[in-house]
């Protein structure tokens, strides 16, 4: 139990130094009109007007002479009606990563191996012709006993020798979540393109 705590510390100790990563406002306009492209680095995809964009940083980067640790180029946070950074505390989510020399099934494998919660094969979905893996995590709370969070996780196999990852919120203890099927995360899925 106690190794579990420590570990979900250091959860909310990334997350909260992701979150102090420097955000950009969305515009344009819903899944069915404008939106911003935005340039991750690796990868851009396309944030709906309602979504914030949350970047993530490089913990294990060098800082600048700020102080601050570089911006990851692999990942990336959308905010569904995020205004601020400490919005990512209240409201979902959508994290997304890109793995350029792991498969969508091995990641999907790693993903499984270090879950603290049960995981579940759920049906396929498909993204620009090419069907999904999908796996769903029910954890468990610490905090308040026989709630849990749930997640979606959605192996987009981009290229022969590597994928993207979403991470999606589907049911959160103190905040509804979204799901696979929602318009703006379908578009948001479908917009990621390799540079």
């Amino acid at each position: 139990m106690k190794k579990r705590i420590a570990i979900i510390l250091a959860i909310v100790c990334v997350l909260t130094i992701g979150l102090c990563a420097c955000d950009k406002g969305s515009s344009g306009g819903s899944a069915g009109g404008k939106s911003e492209t935005v340039d991750v680095g690796d990868f851009t995809v396309n944030a709906p007007k309602n979504w914030m964009v949350l970047e993530q940083t490089d913990m294990f980067g060098e800082k600048d002479a700020e102080g601050n640790y570089p911006k990851r180029t692999d990942a990336i946070g959308l905010v569904k009606d995020g205004k601020t950074e400490f919005d990512a505390f209240s409201k979902p989510v959508l994290y997304i990563y890109y793995y350029s020399s792991t498969t969508a099934s091995e990641q999907a494998e790693s993903t499984k191996s270090w879950s603290f919660g049960d995981v579940v094969e759920k049906d396929p979905v498909t993204i620009n012709g090419k069907e999904c893996q999908v796996l769903e995590e029910k954890q468990e709370s610490i905090v308040d006993e026989g709630k849990y969070y749930i997640y979606n996780y959605v192996f987009y196999p981009i290229t022969d020798t590597g994928c993207i990852q979403f991470t999606v919120p589907i049911d959160m203890i103190e905040f509804a979540g979204v799901s696979v099927e929602d318009a703006d995360v379908k578009a948001i899925m479908e917009s990621v393109q390799l540079k």
